[in-house]
This record gives C-alpha cells, sequence and structure tokens, in this order.
C-alpha cells in the first residue's frame, strides 16, 4: 500500500472546530472560576459580560484573547481509540 499512517494521522488536531460557529460563552468551573457571555448591546455591537461570580461588563481585550485562545486550541496527541484501561490516563475517577 501507498499509505502505512493509522487514520487518527488524519484526524484534526483543534479541540474546537470554529470555523463554521463563534464562540460566545466560556465557563470555567471549580476554585476562582467564572462565566463570560457574549451579549448585544443597545446599539447592537457584541459586547463580552461576566455573568458570574457577578455581573459585570468584562474586559474586551481580555475576553477576546481568551477566546482566540480556546480556538487555536489543538491536541498535542490522541489516546487510543480503544483504550482498555481508562485509569492509564486519568480518565477512571472525573474531579466534578
Amino acid at each position: 500500500p501507498l499509505f502505512r499512517r493509522d487514520a487518527v494521522a488524519y484526524r484534526s488536531g483543534k479541540l474546537f472546530d470554529t470555523a463554521d460557529a463563534k464562540l460566545t460563552a466560556v465557563t470555567v468551573d471549580g476554585a476562582g472560576g467564572f462565566a463570560l457571555k457574549q451579549q448585544k448591546t443597545p446599539a447592537g455591537a457584541d459586547a463580552w459580560k461576566l455573568t458570574a461570580p457577578v455581573v459585570s461588563d468584562a474586559d474586551p481585550q481580555a475576553a477576546g484573547a481568551l477566546a482566540a485562545d480556546l480556538a487555536g486550541l489543538r491536541a498535542t496527541e490522541f489516546l487510543a481509540e480503544s483504550a482498555a484501561n481508562p485509569a492509564e490516563y486519568g480518565l477512571d475517577k472525573p474531579k466534578y
């Protein structure tokens, strides 16, 4: 055969496919967690709002940078398609 690569070699490394979808909310759980949501202003513009732990306007540059960073996340490796022992990968006991 011409190609001897596993099928996983052709999998996209992007964690979030944001080509067709726009990130409009971010929620971080746990200690120090927060929630951001993009909302329309009365003038019709998009603006990021902090919705938890308090309700407030969000720093537009910081919120935009966070959204861009999340959209750019890439997997460094993939687990086996059928992992026999999820504990090997830390998947046996979720924190939440």
